[in-house]
């Protein structure tokens, strides 16, 4: 008998869309699948919708839970969603993306022959008909994470009962949810299989979708989000000084490039915010540091792309 695998959806205003991601999950074969929908305080139609859409389709091996919280954000909502899921491993998705049904299969396969705390799929990006990889590297290291964002939402696939160990996701957190999390999930070294032989899941970008905004229009949570990492590091146990190190400095020149990012949008309040930033990470940087950390700024402040990868060469 297959394993038992959950899906978590938050959906929060999404009447319009959630039906294509629901529709889109219930046309993959694989089964035992639990399927746990956590609307979180939407103000329109998006529970009737949900709660419909149950009814119609729930069956005796795939089951179909619709649960409603207050709006607290989806950091919440995946939690509450983690609370009632019963999988030995649990996607968590978004409610306006498409859901490849073959990663079921490929995970419980890869599941079947070793064990692992994160299993890691490719996803793609697409947005007005255009399709690109999102940019990964098959290494669980945290200085790639944290200058890349390489561990997304629709890319990891958590042992259920690890991610608990780890308390979920952080609820304080509002945007770069996945990125966060990914980075504290790498600081415990968790056990890593990837499946890189195809892609899988398709991220929609629209305007209404949070991974399409401009940084200027998420720019304190991003913030209170790179605070949360640099704590996390400051404090992080699991981890010898010279990673710590390394890391630091990762989130060092990931401040510096996106102040590069937000001069690009003529936003000054945002490049002194993260120029600010980038002093409480390193106070008091070496010379090497601080020049680098400028050249990345000025590179990515002229259209320069692929800034991630120059500074990955320096704490590599």
């Amino acid at each position: 008998m297959n394993m038992l695998l959950s899906i978590v959806i938050p959906v929060y205003n999404r009447a319009e869309l959630v039906v294509r991601t629901l529709d889109s999950i219930a046309s993959s074969q694989y089964r035992p699948l639990e399927l746990v929908i956590v609307d979180d305080g939407s103000e329109d139609t998006s529970l009737d919708v949900c709660r419909q859409w149950a009814a119609a389709h729930r069956s005796e091996d795939f089951t179909v839970e619709v649960f409603a919280e207050p709006h607290h954000g989806s950091n919440l909502a995946r939690n509450a969603g983690l609370e009632h899921a019963h999988g030995d491993y649990v996607f968590f998705f978004d409610s306006d993306d498409l859901f490849c049904g073959d990663a079921l299969d490929d995970v419980a396969e890869a599941a079947g022959r070793e064990e692992a705390d994160i299993f890691f799929l490719p996803s793609v990006l697409e947005s007005n008909g255009q399709a690109r990889v999102r940019t990964y590297q098959t290494k669980p290291s945290l200085c790639l994470h944290i200058l890349n964002s390489m561990f997304s939402t629709q890319s990891m696939v958590f042992r259920r009962e690890w991610l608990e160990f780890l308390c979920g996701w952080n609820e304080q957190v509002s945007v770069w949810q996945d990125w966060e999390l990914g980075a504290f999930a790498l600081m415990h070294h968790p056990r890593v299989h990837w499946l890189c032989q195809r892609t899988y899941h398709r991220v929609m970008l629209h305007p209404q979708s949070i991974t399409g905004r401009n940084f200027a229009q998420t720019l304190d949570g991003t913030l209170f989000t790179m605070r949360c990492v640099m704590k996390d590091l400051m404090s992080a146990q699991d981890m010898t000084e010279e990673d710590i190190l390394r890391s630091v400095q990762a989130l060092y020149f990931r401040a510096m490039i996106m102040a590069g990012k937000l001069r690009i949008e003529k936003h000054q309040q945002g490049v002194e915010a993260y120029l600010k930033l980038a002093s409480e990470i390193i106070p008091k940087p070496s010379l090497a540091v601080k020049w680098y950390g400028k050249l990345l700024y000025n590179y990515t402040a002229i259209g320069g792309r692929g800034a991630w990868r120059l500074a990955y060469f320096f704490v590599r």
